[in-house]
């Protein structure tokens, strides 16, 4: 692990990294499953594709640093790296294997999709522009303004008190809960295109143009069908592996690590 961030394996850096040691073990007795499991299903090596992962490990150093940079990694020899490749292969084919058998029916989709339905729903969403003044009867005279006709960008440029000014008053879109209440307000209770207010808000009036609402809808099953199926199958290849595990009878004994040495 902390090869692979780049650090060197000091003492200082075990003792940092020593609470990860139960779910290192957590994770090892996994690998050893998956591997018996790998057995059982009379899986072997890809030698090809561990010959191309040591030939790439080996050109990532210099000749003369391999070794120094085996050692620095945890490996004592090339061969235990070559065992790890081995396995990890091993493992990457058991896994495949599983999540092929694991592809959910069309049933289980569209189940998991109406469960899900609020992951996939796009919220209610407001654009709106609005021009702040310190004076409300200012505000009421912007507003009457564009009543009669008057761009309301123009007058937000002329009048406006804060950064949106420059860009017509422009807010942007955004949802409920994003604006301070009596702003929200009238937000919601504004008719689309038609210039609202003076809407008092700790800041100032606020004269207030809804150009956008967007009411919540959900996205259709079709449009997120991939990104279901791939969340259901990993769903369904995690309960194999899970029942592998717990049928396997494999017990850790974190508690039995050696404590930390004292200072």
């Amino acid at each position: 692990f902390a090869s692979g961030q780049g650090l060197p394996y000091t003492e200082d850096i075990a003792a940092s990294l020593r609470s990860l040691l139960p779910e290192y073990i957590e994770q090892r007795s996994t690998e050893l499953v998956l591997l018996r499991e790998a057995e059982r299903r009379g899986l072997t090596p890809d030698e090809e594709s561990v010959q191309a992962t040591l030939e790439r490990l080996r050109s990532s150093v210099a000749p003369e640093e391999y070794d120094d940079a085996l050692a620095g990694a945890g490996f004592p020899s090339e061969a235990e790296l070559v065992t790890l490749i081995r396995e990890s292969d091993l493992i990457g084919q058991v896994i495949t294997a599983i999540e092929g058998e694991s592809q959910p029916t069309e049933e289980q989709l569209r189940v998991r999709y109406l469960a899900d339905i609020a992951m996939y729903t796009e919220p209610e969403t407001f654009c709106a522009r609005h021009i702040l003044v310190a004076d409300e009867a200012l505000a009421q005279e912007i507003i009457d303004k564009v009543n009669a006709g008057e761009d309301f960008a123009e007058l937000a440029g002329v009048h406006g008190t804060d950064g949106t000014a420059r860009t017509g008053g422009d807010l942007g879109c955004f949802q409920r809960g994003m604006m301070i209440e009596p702003f929200e307000d009238a937000v919601v209770a504004a008719t689309v295109g038609s210039v609202t207010g003076p809407v008092e808000t700790q800041f100032g009036y606020h004269a207030v143009l809804v150009y956008d609402h967007r009411p919540a809808a959900a996205v259709p099953f079709e449009d997120v069908r991939d990104y279901v199926a791939e969340s259901v199958a990993a769903d369904n290849a995690y309960a194999v592996i899970d029942g592998l595990i717990r049928v396997s009878g494999v017990v850790t004994y974190p508690e039995r690590l050696a404590p930390p040495t004292a200072e």
